[in-house]
């Protein structure tokens, strides 16, 4: 979501992706690699919401300390703060393709539209089964603009406020290719997502209620549960949209309760390929993260994102 930004002219090479969560935020700074290197991984954070000052002042301060000032940043609004709602097509050109979607949301949502930011993204063709639909994302104009104070308060060259089913296809693009595409559950505390990639492009995203905790207390429910999810999500992918089998799924966070999970995904899903993964295998880590699951892993593929590319 860009509409909203006025963005001042960012130092670069470094990118901060800043991904909001019920318990905090979580920061990290990428710096982009050479022709045959990674991009590097030069600070990563986790700053819970438990203190007085103020989340801009917080940020700010592991800013300064970090040296990351006037870098270009993206921020990630966290789950439950914003809607995807899939629409037919309006018929206008793409300059008058957001205005045009509100007017086919606003019976959809809970408040006004004129208290709405709203922005768009279109399905993959091979998806659309004859029909031209676009993806309509819908947030509240006052958490926008109070993100985006935020973050440009902090310090930042703010380019763009994003999306966790969007940044986590800057991480699926990252990932080794299989035949047949792959999924990315990705696990945060209290719950996960998965989403669906195949030939550079996302054809599904799911939220999912179980997550790490889950797996810490009872992990064969969970497990059972996590199971169902994304048995779930690749048959809507092979029958409703008509696309042939995954080649692999991606498990992030790496760890002990993610390789139990694993091995239960493998007995229960035919020929799909599980791997877990962690950020050490999609960058060079020149410090070491904070343990905070999906929302680290989110504010990652905000920093991966494309400088310009329109979401």
């Amino acid at each position: 979501m860009r509409s909203l930004l006025n963005r001042r002219k960012a130092k670069s090479g470094t990118t901060v992706g800043v991904a909001y969560g019920t318990d905090g935020v979580a920061l990290a700074a990428v710096r982009g690699g050479g022709r045959d290197a990674p991009p590097r991984l030069t600070h990563a954070a986790h700053i819970p919401l438990t203190s007085e000052a103020s989340v801009a002042e917080r940020i700010g301060a592991w800013i300064a300390d970090s040296g990351l000032e006037k870098c270009r940043g993206v921020g990630v609004i966290a789950d439950g703060e914003y809607q995807v709602v899939q629409v037919e097509a309006p018929a206008v050109p793409a300059t008058e393709m957001r205005q045009a979607a509100a007017w086919r949301v606003r019976d959809l949502l809970d408040f006004p539209i004129d208290q709405a930011v709203i922005d768009t993204f279109p399905p993959p063709d091979s998806a659309q089964r004859g029909q031209h639909n676009i993806n309509v994302v819908v947030a509240r104009r006052a958490l926008i603009t109070e993100r985006i104070e935020q973050l440009t308060e902090a310090g930042l060259a703010l380019e763009a406020i994003d999306i966790p089913e969007l940044v986590q296809r800057n991480i699926s693009a990252r990932l080794p290719e299989t035949r047949g595409g792959h999924a990315l559950l990705a696990l945060g505390a209290e719950d996960g997502l998965i989403t669906v990639f195949r030939e550079g492009e996302q054809f599904l995203a799911r939220g999912l209620d179980a997550g790490l905790n889950g797996l810490a207390q009872d992990a064969e429910d969970t497990g059972e549960t996590l199971l169902l999810e994304v048995q779930r999500s690749f048959d809507y992918f092979e029958s409703a949209l008509s696309q042939p089998p995954l080649g692999a799924l991606y498990l992030y966070p790496a760890g002990p309760a993610i390789d139990v999970l694993s091995e239960h995904f493998t007995d229960n899903l035919g020929n799909v390929a599980v791997r877990a993964f962690a950020l050490g295998d999609l960058v060079q880590l020149d410090t070491e993260p904070p343990e905070v699951g999906a929302q680290l892993l989110h504010a990652v593929g905000a920093a991966l994102r494309e400088g310009q590319k329109s979401r």
